[in-house]
């Protein structure tokens, strides 16, 4: 679970410094607490290509932004690499109108890792992630108290988290906790589970720089004082001698939130990722499966009675291996969607290959090509209910 604000008020921190001067504190424990007389904002645009961005709420309190970039993987649309941007370095605000200026534009997607692709532009999704404080009219009386404490016994960190907000418009509780194992030159594995109780409001998207913007908690949720949920992951990056594994299991039930996800639809998703390098030849594959669940109608009690579904699977792989100053890749992709509605459920599977020929270090000639099946109602590509979902 992640909350992050910026608010005033009171903190009280204690720290027991590592052996390591290098290394993070072995003990810290965090307590804090805070009137909230602003109301908080989370919006993700995808970027267009440029350097102007509008966020969705005007007014904004200066200095409380917490601006990312976040990178996303084209297969499976997890979190890939965050990278915190800077006031006056990386980006300008003007805080009355409600804008970011970066100082370099941000691409739509990155280079497309994979040779076979589902489209023409098919890359990792980058994201301008923006957390901010707002103005609100009228008296706010509302306050919130948290703590966060995180210990480390021998190869492993735990962590655990509890946050209140008191509202007048209603109560919000996070409880979360989080493990982390170092195995050294074999890698991590890490997990964490949180639970929410209420609801968070202003959850953006857009994917036109913030000229328009569409609600990422959609329309059909439970109640505020009923709606609660689940987020658990479990992830690992290892490393055996010349392959490289990295599994991964997740989800966020449709009713949680907190102060980074919301959803219009709860998911379950697994997969992993491998990489091997055997007498010359380079091995890459992956495999990754979503299940959509998202509710449409609840009864009195807040629990849902009608519901729509959705599975999206993809597998893939692909194989490379150098001749002297030829180097040849051989790939192929089976993407499949089972929706509720049959129109839009389908499968696609394609091939390719590359052949690069270096003909001096500066300059190389290169010839490839792809072909693609489809069977099926509806675009593999395309879902009812699947939307950006991180954890």
């Amino acid at each position: 679970g992640r909350s992050s604000r910026a608010v005033t008020g009171g903190r009280i921190e204690f720290v027991r410094a590592a052996d390591d001067p290098k290394a993070q504190p072995s003990t810290q424990v965090i307590v804090f607490g805070a009137w909230l007389q602003t109301a908080r904002a989370h919006d993700e645009l995808r970027g267009s290509g440029g350097s102007l961005y509008y966020l969705s709420h005007r007014d904004v309190v200066e200095g409380s932004e917490q601006v990312r970039i976040e990178i996303r993987d084209v297969v499976s649309d997890r979190p890939m690499n965050n990278t915190a941007q800077h006031a006056t370095v990386d980006y300008e605000v003007d805080y009355l109108a409600g804008r970011i200026i970066l100082r370099e534009p941000l691409s739509s997607v990155a280079p497309a890792p994979t040779l076979v692709r589902s489209s023409n532009v098919d890359g990792d999704s980058a994201y301008l992630i923006v957390d901010y404080e707002y103005l609100v009219d009228g008296d706010s009386d509302d306050g919130t108290l948290g703590a966060r404490a995180t210990q480390k016994l021998g190869p492993v960190r735990l962590g655990g988290t509890v946050v209140n907000e008191f509202r007048a418009g209603g109560n919000y509780t996070l409880l979360g906790g989080d493990v982390q194992i170092d195995l050294k030159k074999y890698g991590t594995i890490i997990g964490e589970y949180a639970h929410s109780y209420g609801a968070l409001s202003s959850f953006s998207s857009s994917n036109d720089g913030g000229l328009t913007y569409a609600d990422a908690l959609g329309s059909s949720q439970a109640t505020a004082g009923m709606r609660q949920g689940n987020a658990y992951k479990a992830e690992a990056d290892l490393r055996l001698g010349p392959v490289g594994l990295r599994p991964y299991f997740r989800g966020i039930d449709q009713g949680y939130t907190d102060t980074a996800h919301a959803q219009d639809a709860g998911f379950m998703q697994w997969g992993a990722e491998a990489d091997a390098r055997f007498v010359g030849v380079g091995l890459r594959v992956h495999y990754d499966e979503r299940r959509y669940q998202q509710a449409l109608v609840y009864d009195a009690a807040g629990a849902p009675i009608s519901s729509v579904s959705e599975t999206r699977r993809d597998v893939g792989g692909e194989l490379q291996r150098s001749f002297g100053i030829v180097g040849v890749r051989l790939g192929a992709r089976s993407e499949r969607a089972d929706d509720t509605d049959y129109a839009r459920s389908g499968h696609r599977t394609a091939v390719g290959a590359r052949i690069d020929v270096r003909v001096v270090p500066e300059r190389t000639l290169c010839a490839g090509g792809r072909g693609a099946g489809r069977r099926g109602c509806g675009d593999p590509t395309t879902s009812l209910i699947a939307q950006d979902n991180s954890l």
